[in-house]
């Protein structure tokens, strides 16, 4: 039985055969299970989505301090970049990092705002127990001899359940 957290890791593995020249067959799973799976995650992202008053309320004055204390580019914008995961993050230079995570907590302790933390730190806290906890949708097993000839360790580890020898 399968995890809803599974569900992340089969969704990336199944994404990074998307583009790929495979036989028709092995096509036809993918896309299936990639629409079964999109379904079900949008389901459970519904958990976590923030309230309205996270998101103007508290949102704004985070992305006001990440603004402030960033590393900007030469006309003073802040300067993302993207991680491992592809989700933009900032970075900060040694003494602005130490001033950020400062004004982070005063932020987090001030009054006005610990309502609304109390109900976004519960919402991921469902959605933490719900990733845990087994999903039993059926997902279509790929056959071992239709995977591409040239096929990574890594994406085979990504979808190693749906694999059937």
């Amino acid at each position: 039985m399968i995890k809803n957290k599974d569900l992340y890791r089969f969704k990336q593995g199944l994404e990074s055969l998307y583009n790929k020249e495979i036989p028709v067959e092995l096509s036809l799973k993918v896309i299936k299970n990639l629409r079964l799976i999109n379904i079900e995650l949008e389901d459970l992202e519904k958990v976590v989505k923030p309230s309205d008053a996270f998101l103007k309320e508290y949102q704004p004055k985070i992305e006001s301090l990440v603004k402030e204390y960033c590393i900007k580019d030469e006309s003073g914008n802040p300067f993302p970049k993207k991680d491992g995961n592809g989700s933009f993050v900032y970075d900060f230079l040694d003494e602005n990092k130490v001033k950020f995570e400062k004004a982070i907590i005063e932020l987090e302790n001030r009054e006005e705002n610990k309502d609304i933390l109390l109900v976004r730190k519960k919402q991921i806290e469902d959605f933490n127990k719900l990733l845990d906890k087994e999903n039993d949708m059926f997902l279509n097993k790929i056959e071992f001899k239709s995977l591409p000839t040239t096929i990574t360790p890594q994406q085979i580890d990504l979808i190693y359940e749906l694999i059937q020898e």
